[in-house]
This record gives C-alpha cells, structure tokens and sequence, in this order.
C-alpha cells in the first residue's frame, strides 16, 4: 500500500512553469495545456524548493522503488513514469540545470537547452541569462590584461597558426585585443612555438 502511495505524485502529473515564462513539458500522448494535473518536479519528487541534495537522492530513490516498471509489468505507463521521474533527478540533481529550472521554469535537456521553439523574446532573455553570467566592463578589461602572453593566447595563436597556414595577418586578426603594435610580440610569441 505505501507503494501506491509513493506513486501517486507520477501519476497523470506533468511538470509545470512555476515562475511566469517557463515551459511546461508535455509528455508523449499528452497535449501541453494547462491542466490541474501538472506539478513541478519539485512536486514529483515530493521535495521542497530548498530540498538538498541528499533529501533528493532519497525522494528518488524511495519512489524509484515504488515506480520501477519491474514492480508493474501490466501498467503501460510505467516506464514512461520512471523515465519522468528518472528526469527529474536528473536536473535536480545538476546544479546547472537545477538554477536554469528554478529560474525560469525550463526544464533543460541532455545539452542542457530546452525546447525553446516559439519562445517569446523575453522568454529567451530570460532564459539565457539564467544559463550566462553577465558580462561587465570591468571583466572585458580584466581579460583584456590577462589575455595577452597568457596560455590561453598561446593556445589561440598555435590554433590559429595552424588553420590559417602561417598567414600573420589572418592570425592576427583573430587574437583578441591584437593591435598593430601588438604584431612584433604575436610574431615573437609564434616564432617561440613553432
């Protein structure tokens, strides 16, 4: 009996948006509309918002469980179940992910996008500016002082010199912050790597 009861949040529930502009996820034979049904996965998993990782891990497993196809041959739905569940882990579990679904409500995939078709503008903003950090000045001209005689532009200029068959001004033009005086320390720096 308590089985049942541990599977009854995967039962005809659908992850919902919980903050304005996210996505719902439809699942097969399912029309993405708005239902009473659809749950967050934080509702799935029968976990708070601010549930740990280790209060995760043992929501999942306890209705891993209960949910398991094994332990229902004749439910059709039962894989399809897990699988859901199994997903829900997933982000959950991902710190990445977990920030992008707390704050839009998209529910990333394998690549970590979501399906983002027909998205509003907004939407996307909003979206992508869960996935990337803002990028200031200050960090431009940070890097801008870092970048040159670092690794990295060592790497850059070995790349480059090797695409572009030695041609210095191709390579040169793709060196972040390479001015025209920078040119003699390009050419000394590629001179000491080949």
């Amino acid at each position: 009996e308590q089985a049942g009861e541990a599977e009854k949040p995967m039962e005809g529930g659908k992850p919902k948006q919980h903050k304005k502009g996210g996505r719902k996820e439809a699942h097969p034979g399912e029309e993405d509309g708005g239902g009473k049904d659809e749950k967050t996965l934080y509702d799935l998993l029968n976990v708070s918002k601010t549930a740990d990782t280790k209060t995760i891990k043992k929501a999942y497993h306890k209705l891993a469980l209960a949910c398991h196809p094994d332990k229902h041959p004749n439910d059709p739905k039962a894989k399809e179940n897990f699988q859901q569940l199994q997903r829900c882990k997933d982000v959950l579990l991902d710190e990445t992910k977990r920030k992008v679904y707390d704050e839009t409500g998209v529910i990333p995939g394998e690549d970590g996008m979501g399906d983002l078709s027909g998205k509003s503008f907004e939407e996307l903003y909003e979206y992508y500016r869960a996935l990337y950090q803002t990028v200031t000045a200050d960090d431009v001209k940070e890097w801008e002082e870092k970048y040159p005689g670092s690794k990295e532009e060592k790497e850059d200029l070995k790349e480059f010199y090797m695409k572009y068959g030695g041609n210095m001004r191709d390579v040169c033009q793709f060196i972040p912050f390479c001015e025209e005086e920078d040119r003699y320390r390009i050419k000394e720096a590629v001179d000491k790597l080949i």
